[in-house]
């Protein structure tokens, strides 16, 4: 099983890889692991939201209400193929003055994924955008070179929110591949 993370909580979120890495030990469903890690995550995550938006009201408000504060993916592959659970955390307000709750936008593929099925987590509109505009990339490219493209388009469209370092890792039914391991560049 593989776990994934990014947002503006991504270095935040660094703390919970350990829990990340012992729920993966003791499930092997992806959907048990990203409710387990879900369970962990959420209160601490309401809890900073929370004091982030007392301490600096105007910040939080420009920065993180209603946008991903993280975005995790659980991925495994199986003899049919990959499974995928993808979950974006956003923290929303009832008010102005309201302390703000976390959204959970849940997104899964657990059989017979079509290939090319995306895993992507982050900004990701520069890269919707060109690949709707040019979609012979896709059929021109393998998947490395079209995740590659992808983030090199959100660095070029938000250089203050996407960045190096990048990991890429390639998951098959042989196994687990580093493709890069987040070195900047």
């Amino acid at each position: 099983m593989i776990f994934a993370n990014a947002g503006a909580l991504g270095d935040h979120l660094g703390r919970f890889i350990d829990t990340a890495i012992d729920i993966i030990r003791q499930n092997t469903n992806v959907v048990v692991a990203a409710d387990t890690f879900e369970k962990v995550v959420l209160p601490r995550s309401t809890a900073l939201a929370k004091d982030l938006k007392q301490q600096q009201p105007g910040y939080y408000d420009k920065n993180f209400e209603g946008q991903s504060l993280y975005s995790v993916i659980f991925a495994n592959m199986t003899p049919i193929g990959a499974q995928l659970v993808i979950r974006d955390y956003s923290p929303v307000s009832s008010t102005k003055l309201g302390a703000p709750t976390i959204q959970v936008k849940p997104q899964q593929c657990l059989q017979n994924c079509s290939p090319g099925t995306r895993g992507i987590i982050g900004h990701q509109q520069a890269a919707e955008d060109f690949f709707e505009q040019t979609p012979n990339f896709i059929l021109q490219h393998d998947a490395i070179d079209i995740v590659r493209k992808s983030i090199d388009l959100e660095i070029v469209d938000k250089p203050l929110k996407v960045g190096p370092r990048v990991a890429i890792v390639k998951a098959t039914l042989s196994g687990i591949e580093w493709v890069q391991r987040g070195v900047c560049r």
